[in-house]
């Protein structure tokens, strides 16, 4: 019996696992954009050029073919102490104050911490991500605001050739 129940964790376990690494998908575009999608309806983007380098996460809605991102924006909270100078006394008080975390865990960070993470390159933006994708086979195709599909052709900062907008999926 303890043989069976084994071989039942087993092979469930090597399933799960397996289940895992095939759902996930990676899309790639032409303008540094990378958007991975992740079988629990969760997604990460992010988008390099350079030396620079924004992310945002968030959760997938699906309607049909088109998918629509939500994005969780992702805060840490700075700790602070703030004193105040009386003629008499000097009193102090703590101030916490939210700003954009640099990673995916949200955080408690001193001032300084702030400080020096203000200074990198990298960042949680979302402004660059698209807010609907309609699926096409293997590829994403952004939906604009208007509900027409973005097809227009753009060139990006590093080539001279023109690109069609849209994110590709790049086989495993």
């Amino acid at each position: 019996m303890n043989k069976l129940l084994l071989l039942l964790f087993c092979t469930l376990f090597a399933s799960n696992i397996t289940a895992q690494k095939d759902t996930n998908e990676v899309f790639y575009d032409h303008f540094g954009n990378e958007l991975i999608l992740f079988s629990d309806s969760t997604y990460i983007h992010n988008w390099r050029f350079d030396l620079m380098y924004s992310w945002s996460t968030g959760k997938i809605n699906y309607n049909n073919d088109t998918m629509i991102l939500a994005v969780d924006t992702i805060y840490d909270t700075v700790k602070m102490e703030k004193c105040f100078q009386n003629c008499s006394s000097c009193s102090c008080i703590n101030i916490d104050s939210l700003v954009l975390s640099i990673d995916l865990k949200p955080n408690r960070i001193s001032l300084e911490e702030y400080d020096l993470y203000s200074s990198l390159t990298s960042a949680q933006l979302n402004h660059r991500q698209p807010n609907k994708l309609y699926r096409k086979k293997n590829k994403l195709i952004i939906v604009l605001p208007n509900g027409k599909l973005f097809k227009t052709k753009q060139k990006p900062l590093w080539s001279r050739r023109k690109h069609k907008p849209h994110y590709y999926l790049i086989e495993p």
